[in-house]
């Protein structure tokens, strides 16, 4: 996963803007979008219902809010660029592949 988070974080602007969500909360939706086959509205309420899905997306308490706007996503992709977030979700895919062919 430090790959990945490397991924992300080169790709914020430091100091400038929002503070951006951490890298845990970013990569643990994008794994659980694809793991559960979900749309990124699909992937939010998992998230909000789902205190394991929460656990593992770095929260530490339940709370009714959503985590985040499916936005996210959005801004995301188009934070990265086409070709980074390509490889940054194909990194994911073959981990979470790599993870259901173990026994």
């Amino acid at each position: 996963m430090t790959g990945l988070s490397e991924a992300y974080n080169r790709t914020l602007s430091g100091g400038m803007g929002r503070p951006a969500k951490d890298a845990r909360l970013v990569i643990g939706a994008v794994i659980i979008k694809h793991k559960l086959c979900l749309s990124d509205e699909e992937t939010i309420e998992q998230i909000r219902e789902n205190p394991y899905l929460r656990y593992f997306v770095g929260f530490k308490a339940f709370y009714r809010d959503q985590a985040f706007a499916p936005s996210l996503f959005v801004d995301i992709r188009r934070r990265m660029g086409p070709g980074v977030f390509s490889c940054f979700e194909q990194s994911i895919i073959e981990q979470v592949s790599k993870g259901k062919s173990s026994p």
